[in-house]
């Protein structure tokens, strides 16, 4: 049995709503609420093939807007960029003249990290 991708449940996360509401309501069924395809063929009243073809063509439709849009690359890129700038500032805190300014700064940038 292959294992879900779960790097395509954060792209669900950015992307979701770009599906449609079949394939939406089965790829969270499948992947967030992580039911077998048999399990959501019997709570949407479909065949397993047919949760198959859905999970397969949402997955590829995900990837193809990331491919496009690149936002959830972008997402990943800011917070390590903005987690890098917070640590590198709290190593220089010590030596600055106003350490309160540093925190407010580490702060912010902390904030940044979590959009």
């Amino acid at each position: 049995m292959k294992s879900k991708d779960l790097s395509l449940g954060f792209l669900f996360d950015f992307y979701g709503e770009l599906l449609s509401e079949q394939r939406k309501n089965v790829f969270d069924l499948y992947y967030n609420e992580d039911l077998s395809l048999a399990e959501v063929a019997e709570q949407i009243g479909i065949t397993r093939q047919g949760v198959r073809d859905i999970v397969k063509k949402s997955e590829k439709q995900l990837l193809d807007f990331e491919s496009k849009l690149g936002l959830a690359s972008r997402f990943i890129e800011i917070s390590e960029n903005c987690e890098s700038i917070a640590e590198r500032l709290s190593k220089i805190k010590g030596s600055a003249q106003n350490e309160s300014e540093f925190d407010d700064i580490i702060k912010d940038v902390k904030r940044l990290s979590q959009i």
